[in-house]
């Protein structure tokens, strides 16, 4: 388990003074990158050269949105490692430490220069995991692209959205969902399935539908190839 604390920054908020989602996404993902690099792993450590972490899926659950200045309290512990899939949990707790969001996430243990899942070796899944532990898998991979779409809105890759794994962001694909939402809406819960990487210059489509309180968002590259599909329940 690992603990990180935080105070919301101005340039962290929108024009409201708040957190929106894609923004505790990126707690969670500084938590994850933060824990592995306290473990001795991670960016720049011969453990990881040819390989690096692959986030499949989300499942997460907000019940309050931090605002400016609210000191916050980020957990993360990876809890099961099994072949190439890795799985990790996160609680986001306020000043009072009242749990305020957490998250469900499945992670792929991927060999960089070939593209290809790679079996988690004994002694990664030993440093991250010392003691057994007995948490049930609650996130599920996979989401529905069935359904009646509308194109959005498309755009270019550019540098800004890019990574050191040198494709997009995982936490831009919900920051540009939450862009489609109308004014005075937010998730009460999110799920994202990655499909495919996005990389610089590949050219995005958007597609939404919405049915009652659930909005969903897919994006296409110009292949017309799925990269991910995310499911709001506002």
């Amino acid at each position: 388990m690992y603990e990180m604390n935080i105070r919301v920054r101005y340039s962290e908020t929108n024009q409201h003074g708040e957190v929106e989602a894609y923004q505790i996404l990126d707690y969670f993902q500084d938590s994850s990158v933060f824990h592995t690099m306290s473990l001795g792993l991670g960016l720049g450590k011969k453990e990881e050269e040819d390989n690096a972490w692959y986030l499949l899926a989300w499942d997460i659950r907000i019940k309050d949105y931090p605002k400016l200045g609210d000191e916050l309290k980020v957990v993360t512990k990876p809890y099961k490692m099994k072949g190439f899939y890795g799985y990790r949990r996160f609680y986001l707790y306020d000043s009072n430490n009242n749990l305020i969001a957490d998250a469900d996430s499945v992670w792929v243990y991927m060999n960089t220069k070939q593209s290809v899942p790679s079996k988690i070796p004994d002694d990664i899944t030993k440093t991250y995991i010392p003691e057994e532990i007995k948490e049930t898998v609650r996130v599920k991979r996979k989401l529905s692209s069935d359904g009646n779409w509308e194109e959005a809105e498309s755009f270019d890759v550019t540098g800004f959205f890019v990574d050191t794994n040198m494709h997009v962001n995982n936490a831009f694909y919900v920051q540009w969902a939450e862009e489609l939402l109308k004014d005075g809406e937010k998730p009460s819960a999110i799920r994202v399935e990655y499909r495919h990487s996005a990389f610089l210059k590949d050219c995005i489509h958007i597609f939404i539908s919405k049915e009652e309180d659930i909005f969903k968002v897919k994006f296409e590259n110009q292949k017309k190839e799925l990269l991910a599909i995310i499911e709001m329940t506002l």
